[in-house]
């Protein structure tokens, strides 16, 4: 692995040998996650369960269960914020404001899109919901699972690379982005971004003995790079340019379409720009990707308010967020002129243009 690291010395590499071994960990927690819901029946993962607010699906919470095992049998004493836990990090929730002085801290989102991965796996266990999820998918193609899950949501869901239901950890040191880690649960790529670079990778089969051995070493060496478009590549009219994907509420979710309005970045509707209305957090940034190409342009897209450990990212050399909490921008991914942006941190959201 180091000779792997040297290779890239032309590159922001890690600081240190602890943010390698943690980006190694997080790799290892999500692909846990995932092989934990691969081997637990459907009805199981579909049940509610007496966990965080009471509310909580199997799915969620073994995701989330796994992530935290991994992570704190790493760390004991490491910050590791969710949805559902982060009461016993706040104890040791840094009070010093000044960045340099803050420690290691883990924002993770174990189970990303669930409502649609429910009715996914409902709709492969409507038969024979005592099997487990692994079973169920093992007996379909990959083209079938891609298939399924994009026609039955209703929205624009291709592709399922960027759409799909995902876990994600992201890790932040001294007030900077180190490293980001995404697992898209339906098409079983594995999405990292750090200092050496921005790689994806098909994982094998969840019973593979060697999925225990991957790590960032692997991936970058068997994965592929990802690499952002410059904007004129997928946008050819001034509409083109307008075209967004944000979150702006379900009939559950009420709020987020209001407060996008309030933002003022349109000044008349914005539902003819709309590309998805109820997009994956953590994968959002992947819209601005080459995995987006031929699926229609995206001149931007906005974080609307949603917690942060839903579409924190990774800042890296070629993927990017603001360097605010509140929106990503293109321009930083691809060096492409001056980055301008339209914020409303009262309502905190923001959106960038290439």
């Amino acid at each position: 692995m180091e000779k792997f690291f040297k290779n890239h010395r032309k590159r922001r590499c890690f600081v240190h040998e602890i943010e390698k071994a943690y980006c190694n960990v997080c790799i290892g927690a999500v692909i846990a996650a995932w092989r934990s819901l691969m081997e637990t029946p459907a009805i199981q993962v579909l049940t509610k369960v007496k966990y965080g607010k009471g509310d909580t699906l199997g799915l969620d919470a073994i995701s989330e269960i796994t992530i935290e095992h991994r992570i704190k049998s790493f760390d004991a004493y490491g910050i590791l914020i969710t949805e559902e836990i982060g009461e016993s990090s706040g104890i040791r929730w840094p009070s010093d404001p000044d960045p340099v002085m803050q420690p290691l801290m883990l924002f993770s989102d174990p189970t990303d899109r669930s409502s649609q991965l429910v009715r996914f796996y409902k709709k492969i266990s409507e038969k024979e919901s005592v099997k487990k999820i692994g079973e169920l998918m093992t007996s379909m193609s990959d083209g079938q699972i891609v298939e399924l899950w994009e026609s039955i949501h209703g929205m624009p869901e291709k592709p399922a690379i960027i759409t799909g239901a995902t876990t994600s950890i992201t890790c932040l040191r001294k007030g900077k982005l180190i490293f980001t880690v995404i697992l898209n649960y339906i098409t079983q790529d594995i999405f990292v971004a750090c200092g050496v670079g921005i790689f994806y990778f098909k994982l094998p089969h969840f019973s593979n003995k060697k999925i225990n051995s991957i790590n960032l070493d692997h991936i970058a060496r068997n994965g592929k790079p990802l690499h952002f478009l410059p904007s004129v590549s997928t946008c050819q009219t001034a509409d083109d340019f307008k075209k967004f994907v944000s979150f702006l509420g379900t009939p559950e979710k009420k709020g987020y379409s209001d407060n996008f309005q309030d933002c003022m970045i349109f000044v008349e509707s914005p539902d003819k720009f709309v590309h998805h209305r109820v997009p994956g957090g953590p994968a959002r940034v992947l819209y601005l990707s080459e995995l987006q190409k031929g699926c229609g342009p995206i001149g931007f897209i906005m974080a609307n308010g949603e917690k942060i450990s839903e579409w924190i990212l990774r800042n890296s050399q070629k993927i990017s967020t603001a360097p605010t909490p509140f929106g990503f921008s293109r321009s930083p991914l691809i060096g492409h002129g001056p980055k301008t942006g339209f914020s409303c941190p009262r309502r905190r959201s923001t959106a960038f243009f290439g």
